[in-house]
């Protein structure tokens, strides 16, 4: 278990110097069993495969939208107090952080001797987070409320984060030379979650009757939701100690499906499509809840006349904001509903070789290359975000195929990836990466990772 723990570490570590959105150059890499986790209807041909233990897959994905370090600490000799505020002002609350991570423990498949049916199993953890900018609460915590009469909106306070095992058994079918699909069937077991998605309410200042300013907080209603990381109101202590038995059927559980199929009108020609997690997870161990709820007017301290020692006049408004505004912490399950993330590919294989002595052709493609078009979607909380990658696939000899990717999505427009996968005998290494053309890490949005090790029969 402490390999588990120290596989988490090394990959929260490259999280911070890895930023992208989705997997590109592993969609429909069908030489690395990996593929199986994007599309379980892909058209692979293993006889069996399995994974290196906790090596078979790694990944870091996420995206960064709307701030890139250079925007503040870029040697350019503007004060970098300008920089922030312009910062501040300049960001939309549909700026956000997105990250997802993932670590393969178990990865193993077989075909039955049906021949047409291939299982596929295994187990991995997974950290989620999607954070968006809280535009107008930053702005009230750089200038206060000094403009009179602007409104600050709590609704653009949305985070949601949670750490999760999967436990999952696939199924893919080949019906004929023509058509795959396939299923996935997922446990979840969440080890932690927190997530604050539906806030609403007002605070504005304006001109007094009775003092210079009236200060209204309108219609608050603030909640913010926890699992797994609190007994009650303490944090737990033991929680890291606990964390493998939780991620593994142990704690808050909840189940999906993935969705998938491949689809040839002939051998030239493929078409795929599949969706991931369409499911659920029940919380009900260790949730705490906490609310604000109310509305509360004041135009400041009113001294009384003469003036009466031992008052505490700054303690009224206190309890003044206490009694209006009703906090509350209730420990009732919820159900929070995955991320669902859905893909599509169009691609067209052409080039047969002129000699077989350095390329082996595969019963299900012949061919030698590849290019063709990539659409991806994830359903985030504020709205979908949607990317498009063109690719050039090779297989260069029976030892090494390719694939090089161009993406385009709401981060970036000059995503250039690669992915290698090398077979020696039975033994597969794969790797991506994106950004290639990007020297200026300081300077970006993205650059995300996957690589694993299998082997393949």
């Amino acid at each position: 278990m402490k390999r588990i723990h120290l596989l988490f570490l090394v990959s929260v570590l490259i999280f911070i110097k890895s930023f992208s959105q989705n997997k590109p150059v592993l969609y429909d890499f069908t030489e690395v069993p990996q593929v199986l986790m994007l599309n379980p209807g892909a058209d692979v041909t293993y006889k069996w495969h399995v994974g290196v233990p906790a090596f078979s897959g790694i990944s870091v994905t996420a995206g960064v939208k709307g701030f890139k370090v250079t925007d503040l600490f870029a040697n350019d000799g503007i004060d970098i107090n300008t920089k922030l505020e312009k910062l501040i002002f300049s960001r939309t609350p549909n700026d956000h952080v997105y990250i997802n991570q993932q670590i393969e423990l178990i990865n193993a498949g077989i075909r039955l001797p049906n021949d047409k049916d291939y299982i596929s199993f295994g187990f991995y953890e997974e950290f989620n987070l999607i954070a968006y900018y809280p535009k107008d609460l930053a702005i009230f915590g750089f200038e206060g409320n000094k403009e009179i009469g602007r409104v600050f909106n709590a609704e653009s306070f949305k985070f949601k984060t949670d750490l999760v095992g999967v436990l999952h058994i696939g199924i893919d079918r080949r019906f004929n030379e023509k058509f795959n699909a396939g299923a996935r069937f997922k446990i979840y077991s969440s080890a932690a979650e927190v997530k604050s998605l539906h806030n609403s309410g007002l605070f504005f200042t304006t001109q007094g009757v009775d003092n210079i300013y009236r200060h209204t907080l309108q219609d608050i209603n603030l909640s913010v939701q926890s699992a797994g990381l609190f007994n009650g109101t303490d944090f737990d202590e033991k929680f890291y100690k606990k964390l493998s038995n939780k991620l593994f059927l142990g704690s808050n559980l909840g189940v999906g499906f993935d969705f998938g199929l491949t689809y040839k009108p002939n051998e030239q020609v493929k078409v795929t499509a599949s969706v991931q997690d369409l499911g659920f997870i029940k919380y009900s161990k260790m949730v705490t809840s906490i609310s604000a709820k109310g509305s509360y007017v004041t135009e400041g301290v009113k001294l009384q006349t003469p003036i009466i020692s031992g008052i505490n006049y700054f303690q009224q408004i206190i309890d003044g904001v206490e009694q209006a505004i009703v906090r509350d912490t209730i420990f009732t399950s919820h159900v929070t509903f995955r991320t669902p993330k859905i893909n599509a590919s169009y691609a067209y294989s052409f080039g047969l070789p002129h000699s077989e002595e350095c390329f082996k052709p595969l019963f299900d493609n012949p061919f030698r290359n590849q290019i063709g078009v990539q659409l991806y979607s994830i359903v985030l909380p504020k709205q979908p975000q949607v990317a498009t990658t063109l690719f050039y696939y090779r297989r260069v000899n029976k030892y090494l195929r390719t694939k090089l990717t161009y993406t385009v999505d709401s981060y970036s427009s000059s995503n250039v990836g690669l992915g290698l996968s090398a077979h020696i005998k039975h033994f597969n290494l794969y790797g991506s990466f994106n950004n290639l053309f990007s020297t200026d890490f300081y300077n970006s949005n993205y650059n995300a990772f996957q690589f694993g090790m299998n082997f393949i029969y």
